[in-house]
């Protein structure tokens, strides 16, 4: 057990004394963050300029024949 610990202490003295180690540490934490941020951002508020999207509805129904009773439901619409 002792030794575990001594493995452990020596392990964390080597990442403190090397720039290399640092810096992959440094990228592990800041590279998800890079890619979440955006995604959280997109979709913080998806709503907030929905105001400003112009919308046309067209409608090309021809209609139907069901029982000999002639129904346009894009007229109604």
């Amino acid at each position: 057990m002792k030794n575990i610990f001594q493995i452990f202490r020596n392990d964390i003295k080597e990442i403190f004394r090397k720039i290399r180690t640092w810096l992959i540490i440094i990228g592990l934490m800041v590279l998800p963050s890079m890619y979440a941020w955006p995604n959280i951002l997109s979709s913080w508020d998806p709503y907030g300029h929905t105001n400003q999207i112009k919308v046309a509805v067209v409608s090309e129904d021809k209609g139907a024949t069901v029982e000999n009773n002639k129904i346009n439901l894009g007229k109604i619409l």
